[in-house]
């Protein structure tokens, strides 16, 4: 998490970031921090993807546009 605090501060942000753990709050706190850096007010670009059943082809689609 220390690199992701880290990007966050710099602005400088990674293509792909998995987010995992059995802390559920700070997972979902540390997503919304770096969803809120990334895109601010503008979530017109903004896809998420979790749990079972995702169609590969969907995020290679999605990622080419």
């Amino acid at each position: 998490m220390q690199t992701l605090n880290q990007d966050i501060k710099e602005r400088s942000f990674r293509p792909v970031y998995l987010l995992y753990g059995e802390e559920t709050f700070l997972v979902n706190s540390y997503k919304n921090r770096l969803k809120e850096a990334v895109l601010g007010d503008d979530t017109m670009n903004f896809s998420r993807f979790e749990g079972k059943g995702i169609d590969p082809a969907e995020i290679i689609s999605l990622a080419e546009t």
